[in-house]
């Protein structure tokens, strides 16, 4: 409630669009409308990390795996799951991801480079 009238607001801020469209998403409630969001948010900052994550965390609501794979991918690419990531978000969508494609290996290895890297 309190996001949406935030976003309401100010409903060209890309923040307030990524954040009300991730709570749709993560509520998995009005998914066509998170989407919508969360790509106007990209739109101002196509290059935001977690902006990314939430685009694939509603393409995995949606069931589209593969798409929130592919999202990941450039999230990836852009070096998402380095410093980007200080509450383990964006791997914890990234592990459900793989689960989901039953890359459980996938999932096995992403953790073990985690800790490796970590240490």
């Amino acid at each position: 409630k309190y996001a949406k009238k935030t976003h309401d607001l100010n409903p060209d801020n890309p923040t307030y669009c990524n954040f009300y469209g991730y709570l749709l998403a993560d509520f998995n409630r009005e998914l066509d409308t998170a989407e919508k969001l969360i790509r106007k948010a990209l739109k101002k900052e196509p290059n935001n990390i977690a902006y990314i994550d939430s685009l694939a965390w509603v393409f995995y609501r949606k069931r589209d795996i593969r798409g929130a794979l592919k999202t990941m991918a450039r999230l990836m690419e852009l070096g998402g799951l380095d410093e980007d990531d200080p509450d383990g978000e964006i791997s914890d969508h990234l592990q459900q991801i793989f689960s989901a494609l039953k890359m459980q290996k996938m999932t096995e290895y992403f953790k073990k480079a985690k800790k490796t890297d970590s240490e």
